[in-house]
């Protein structure tokens, strides 16, 4: 008889691997936990199912570094994926259909994807829409485990943000003079919404290829620089609206900004130079360092919470 593990039915998997496996394939037991079992076969389906869902869920780097940190030890995070899922339902942390679907409107959003963009990037990690939405609901059951579970035992110290301040703060620098490009359109000027945002994706697209649509901005743009074709020439970051300098300390060079809406049109900038770094005040990334170190500080109490259940019931590594 063919058994399947907790994690694998908690992913929603079971269709897959409980195809018939080809008679030339031969499979066989990695690791037993308590009642559940992981096989030879699952290892493939959890390797993919992993990477599509770090990088759906992260960008660039981080994305890299948990899925390596996953492959370096498969088995071992499969073991901790099944002790989870079992801590889920003794919980009674439950998601619903609804809730799901919900975080995936969200997703696309945030990604700029409709439904068919969304599948063909799904296909790119081998992975289907049933799939993201069963990797979903394991996101989601996990982060409603955590606030229930993990949180509530967690306090962190203003000494403790201090600390990570100090440690990161070369990551969070400021700079006292910068050059950028500002487009600001307002709907007065075009015959409709739309026509304003056909406009903006216009311009912004051009920024992104590299070149200033100067005759462009002359024409459309209301921003302080529209005179100027839009480019600011170097500007002292002081004088600058406080939320304008926070968007253009997000920015690296050359980098454009996505098309922000505000009351009467919307806002695009690019930063072009900025010039005379120095680390931002404590108070003022007070709340970026505070998220950061929490999610750092939730995650390694889950693992010592997981390995801990997992010292009080039956794991064999089967050789």
């Amino acid at each position: 008889m063919r058994f399947i593990s907790k994690f694998f039915l908690f992913l929603s998997c079971v269709a897959i691997l409980a195809a018939p496996v080809r008679a030339e394939m031969v499979d066989r037991i990695i690791a037993k936990v308590g009642s559940s079992i992981i096989m030879q076969s699952d290892l493939a389906r959890a390797i993919k199912m992993k990477r599509a869902f770090y990088f759906m869920k992260f960008k660039g780097a981080k994305a890299s570094q948990l899925f390596n940190e996953f492959k370096k030890n498969t088995v071992n995070e499969m073991i901790l994926d099944i002790i989870l899922a079992d801590q889920v339902v003794k919980n009674q942390v439950v998601v619903s259909d609804a809730e799901i679907d919900q975080e995936l409107g969200i997703r696309m959003n945030n990604r700029g994807l409709d439904l068919m963009a969304l599948q063909r990037l799904l296909k790119s990690y081998g992975v289907t829409l049933e799939d993201y939405k069963t990797l979903i609901r394991y996101d989601l059951e996990k982060q409603g485990f955590l606030q229930k579970v993990i949180v509530p035992n967690i306090s962190i110290s203003d000494y403790d943000l201090q600390k990570e301040y100090e440690k990161i703060k070369g990551e969070f620098l400021e700079y006292s003079e910068l050059s950028f490009v500002e487009v600001f359109l307002i709907k007065e000027k075009f015959s409709s919404e739309q026509a304003m945002t056909q406009m903006a994706e216009k311009i912004r697209a051009q920024l992104k290829a590299g070149s200033v649509p100067k005759d462009l901005i002359k024409e459309y743009s209301m921003g302080a620089y529209a005179s100027q074709g839009g480019i600011s020439g170097l500007v002292k970051a002081k004088d600058l609206r406080p939320e304008i300098s926070q968007i253009l300390s997000r920015l690296k060079k050359n980098e454009v900004s996505q098309i922000m809406s505000v009351g009467p049109g919307v806002f695009i900038f690019k930063l072009l130079d900025k010039k005379n770094p120095s680390p931002m005040p404590f108070a003022k990334v007070v709340n970026v360092v505070r998220a950061r170190f929490a999610e750092q500080v939730v995650e390694d109490e889950l693992r010592r919470y997981l390995l801990n259940q997992k010292d009080q019931i039956y794991v064999e590594m089967v050789k």
